[in-house]
């Protein structure tokens, strides 16, 4: 056996043991770090990909040794590059059982000279499989969340009292299963323990874009947030003695309004839009459920232009992971013990 058939089938081995180790963090991911939501739709993703790795022809010795010849050309970039776009919306425990197979596959697909074989087509690949899958495993972790507005303006929630001209945006729910209802209290307390385990790179990523933007732009600046403009005029001094925050009270950019036993209202100001957003705990016959409604009001022209731009990441990446996870812990605080899906959710 020459040297370059055994590097070929070293790289073949290398290529099927990284696809068995995306599957078996599919599998037991869940029980390898149980505080955090790893959802069904990730977890399905990522045994499809192994399966189709693995069940379709691989790189290894073939009688053309420059070329895997009896590879199909598509299957690897496609499956590297799907690997890539699960791992930007995946949690970030998840990225060390992400990462090294995907880099071990990349390793896979050079050649013994160290050029990649698949060229600018298979990078090609490799971009719109990671944006397409990405996009897909987000939209279905996203898909159940969005909650009517009028579900919600129909709870009997203070802050449909105290802002009911501020148009509302949109809202989301999720069930909170579990052995008793809890608190806004208790969720925040349970929640803040374990949030830098639920957060994704995705959402990492846009904060940072958000930001920068921000700062470059001089969106955040102290004097858009004037306190004549704060919805915390309209508290009643009832809002104010029942509050455990003191009303004003900041958080990074949030100002809190208020913060009740099942309800929380803060709102933040800037450049481009005025938008309050509150957490409430409603009782169903199921159970109890976790609301997430933003109402904005308009500052200008380019408040409904801001929120078109935005919308896409905040309905697909970023909220849905974040509920997910405030679900699964309190379902993990709440019954005492870790269960190994989000939110009652199976693969």
């Amino acid at each position: 056996m020459s040297s370059v058939t055994r590097t070929l089938t070293s790289r073949r081995r290398l290529y099927e043991a990284a696809l068995v180790t995306v599957a078996g963090y599919a599998i037991l991911g869940p029980a390898i770090h149980p505080a955090v939501a790893l959802g069904s739709p990730v977890r399905v993703d990522l045994l499809g990909l192994a399966a189709m790795g693995l069940l379709s022809p691989r790189p290894g010795p073939a009688r053309d040794v420059s070329r895997f010849s009896r590879y199909r050309p598509w299957v690897f970039p496609a499956v590297l590059g799907a690997l890539a776009g699960v791992a930007v919306v995946a949690p970030l425990v998840a990225i060390p059982w992400l990462l090294l197979p995907g880099l071990a596959m990349t390793w896979a697909g050079t050649r013994p000279t160290g050029r990649w074989e698949f060229g600018w087509r298979g990078i090609f690949v490799v971009v719109l499989m990671a944006s397409l899958n990405g996009t897909a495993v987000a939209a279905a972790t996203a898909h159940g969340l969005r909650g009517s507005p009028q579900e919600f303006a129909r709870q009997d929630f203070r802050v449909n009292q105290l802002l009911p001209d501020v148009p509302l945006h949109d809202a989301w729910a999720v069930d909170l299963k579990g052995s008793a209802s809890p608190t806004m209290e208790n969720l925040t307390r349970a929640f803040r323990h374990r949030a830098a385990l639920g957060v994704t790179p995705a959402i990492v990523g846009l904060g940072v874009i958000r930001g920068a933007a921000g700062k470059l732009l001089g969106w955040d600046e102290p004097r858009w947030a004037s306190p004549e403009g704060s919805f915390i005029s309209r508290l009643t001094p009832l809002d104010r003695r029942c509050s455990s925050t003191k009303p004003g009270t900041t958080l990074g950019i949030w100002r809190v309004l208020y913060a009740l036993p099942r309800e929380g209202l803060v709102e933040t100001q800037n450049a481009t839009v005025h938008v309050a957003v509150a957490g409430a705990i409603g009782e169903r016959a199921e159970g109890a459920r976790l609301f997430l409604a933003f109402r904005v009001r308009e500052v200008n022209w380019t408040t409904r232009l801001y929120m078109r731009l935005i919308d896409p990441a905040r309905r697909f990446f970023i909220y849905p992971f974040l509920l997910r996870q405030f679900a699964h812990t309190w379902e993990r605080e709440a019954w005492g013990h870790p269960n190994p899906s989000a939110s009652g959710e199976r693969p």
